[in-house]
């Protein structure tokens, strides 16, 4: 039992041992940084000083902040403390320019459109983003605001901003011949605040607002259904949303996952003209290989709905569903699957 008691001692000691040798982030020094914030790269990059320093730390914060978007080249490294075991870590980043302006041109067997896209994805150089999309074509008019915040007031709180006015005529068809069109006017917006868990994990729970008119153009005489889609009224529903993102994105190469699901539900509780349910799951699993230099890409999502008013129904054609008329199907349910792969060329 004694030889047992010492046994144990020593074993406790050393544990203890291995543990206070462990090496310990003493400082992060953040250099390069014009417009960024500090407090914003260290945020993403997941360093803290007073944690345990490993080197696997370093190559994950290096693809974090790279995979911002906002820089052009990121760097880290790391030199000796105030003794052995406590380390200082440097940051060194290149920043780029990060508004921009895209023009935009759809074209299909059904109209098309043309426009642009204006945005800044660091705005005040807190990685804030803000983008403004407009288009216009015979069949669609419209006007979009997006605005995103990973940290209001440098808080743990976000917060998801959207406004929107369109003018847009919708088509129906039956074996690919058009038998209805209405016009869809819709003018709102979408709050949604919420809370950053972690850097990965966020919650939202929000208002969306939509002011709608619908209006009948055209109609085939010949139609089987007589369902009316003259209707005017407020939509007003509850979002709720979670999402995961563990995601860097360098060179244009993505690796990790994005799940998310949300759900909208609007009734006369909450003074709306409609009444129906709307979910959604999102996934995303993308692996990269070859040095970071390619990847392999999985998508997937569910699309639920129930009652849904006509002008936020479920479609399917064009640019989602390839060999079939811009929005040709439409209904409740929906699902997609796809993968690819992406390889490089040259460097």
């Amino acid at each position: 039992m004694k030889n047992f008691f010492y046994s144990f001692v020593f074993l406790f000691s050393s544990h203890a041992s291995v543990l206070m040798a462990a090496e310990i982030i003493e400082k992060i020094n953040v250099t390069g940084n014009e417009k960024t914030s500090r407090d914003s790269i260290l945020r993403i990059s997941e360093l803290n000083e007073g944690d345990e320093f490993t080197n696997k730390m370093l190559e994950n914060s290096k693809k974090a902040v790279a995979s911002s978007g906002v820089f052009e080249d990121v760097k880290i490294s790391t030199s000796r403390g105030s003794d052995p075991m406590r380390r200082v870590i440097t940051i060194t980043v290149k920043e780029k320019t990060t508004w921009f302006t895209v023009p935009s041109f759809s074209y299909s067997q059904t109209g098309f459109s043309a426009g642009g896209v204006v945005g800044e994805t660091n705005l005040f150089g807190r990685l804030k983003k803000m983008a403004v999309f407009g288009d216009w074509g015979p069949d669609v008019k419209r006007i979009a605001i997006g605005y995103r915040d990973p940290d209001v007031f440098g808080t743990k709180m976000t917060l998801a901003l959207d406004g929107i006015s369109r003018v847009d005529d919708m088509a129906e068809y039956k074996d690919r011949i058009e038998t209805r069109k209405v016009r869809v006017t819709e003018s709102g917006f979408t709050f949604l605040p919420g809370v950053r868990w972690t850097e990965h994990v966020t919650t939202s729970l929000g208002i969306y607002y939509r002011k709608i008119r619908q209006r009948l153009r055209f109609s085939d005489p010949n139609r089987d259904d007589r369902d009316p889609v003259e209707d005017r009224g407020n939509d007003i529903a509850v979002v709720a949303e979670f999402d995961f993102k563990k995601m860097n994105t360098y060179s244009g190469i993505e690796d990790g996952t994005d799940v998310k699901f949300s759900t909208q539900f609007s009734d006369d509780r909450y003074f709306s003209d409609y009444d129906y349910t709307k979910q959604l799951v999102n996934f995303r699993q993308a692996f990269a290989f070859l040095h970071d230099k390619a990847n392999f890409t999985t998508r997937a999502s569910i699309q639920l709905g129930k009652t849904l008013p006509y002008y936020i129904e479920l479609m399917a054609g064009g640019d989602n569903l390839r060999g079939y008329l811009n929005r040709q199907f439409r209904g409740d349910t929906k699902y997609a699957f796809g993968q690819e792969m992406l390889l490089p060329i040259y460097e």
